[in-house]
Parts: structure tokens; C-alpha cells; sequence
């Protein structure tokens, strides 16, 4: 174990579960991790700020976590300096040709930027549900901007 350095793990579906939220196996194991000087780093699909409030409730259970990194790797937060460490946004034209084949194919979708979610259709089922998912801002798409992932 001591040649391990670090931990990275996937959330939905493989930490938490719709019925089984942090368990406390996996404080335990966590909590292991942090003795042994193993850093646990917590990376998902999900928006970065969604990732940062999870890892601060589950640091004020008295975890030690330092990282999380958002959007399918394109964000990486560090959580004791309070910043993005990594910030690797997808650029404007090659959200604006994503985005235009979607639209051509009738796939509504979703661009983030900062705190907010932007989409094609924010009447969409999918677009409501990662809003509540998300607890982020859902906007209607005016101006395509950079973006860490559009989402059809």
C-alpha cells in the first residue's frame, strides 16, 4: 500500500447510489486512505461546483479530502486553496460544430459556463433534472461560449 499515491474514483453509481448515499464502509475507507497518506480524489461527469459542495459535506464528517476534478476531467478543483487548478474548457467552434450537429439531428442539449447551465431547450426533461441534480443555474442558450462538455 505504501507505493500508492493516489485514489480516483467516479461517483454516481460507484460512491453514492440513488438509495445509498456515502456509506460508512466507504468513510472507512477514506479514512484508511488519509492514514496511510493516500490522497482520494473524487472525479465525475458532474459540474465542478456540485463535486465541491459533496466534498465539503463529506470533509465536515471529518474527511481529508484535497481534490475533486468535474466535468469528465476537464476541471480539476483544488478544495484548501479554493480554485481551479485545471481548467480545460472545450473552445468556442468546436462547441459551435458539436452543437450545430446536434441541432441538425433534433438532440436538444446543454453547454455549461461558470455557475450555469446553458440549453437548447430549458423545458426539456433532462435539462430540469440536471438543474436539480446540479443545484446550478439553468439559462436559456442565446451566445455559445467555451464550455468543459455539451451534453445532448
Amino acid at each position: 500500500m505504501k507505493n500508492i499515491k493516489m485514489v480516483f474514483s467516479d461517483v454516481d453509481n460507484t460512491l453514492v447510489t440513488v438509495t445509498n448515499p456515502f456509506s460508512e464502509t466507504l468513510k472507512t475507507a477514506i479514512k484508511l486512505m488519509n492514514n496511510n497518506e493516500i490522497e482520494f480524489v473524487m472525479c465525475s461527469g458532474r459540474p465542478t461546483k456540485n463535486l465541491i459542495n459533496v466534498a465539503n459535506d463529506m470533509i465536515s464528517s471529518g474527511l481529508n479530502l484535497n481534490y475533486v476534478v468535474g466535468f469528465n476531467g476537464s476541471q480539476v478543483y483544488d478544495l484548501n486553496a479554493k480554485e481551479i487548478i485545471v481548467n480545460n474548457y472545450l473552445e468556442q467552434e468546436h462547441v459551435e460544430v458539436i452543437t450545430e450537429v446536434l441541432e441538425s439531428l433534433n438532440i436538444d442539449y446543454l453547454t455549461y459556463f461558470g455557475d450555469d447551465i446553458f440549453a437548447s431547450n430549458p423545458d426539456n426533461e433532462y435539462a430540469i433534472h440536471e438543474k436539480k441534480l446540479t443545484e446550478l443555474n439553468l439559462e436559456q442558450l442565446v451566445v455559445k461560449k467555451p464550455s468543459p462538455k455539451v451534453l445532448g
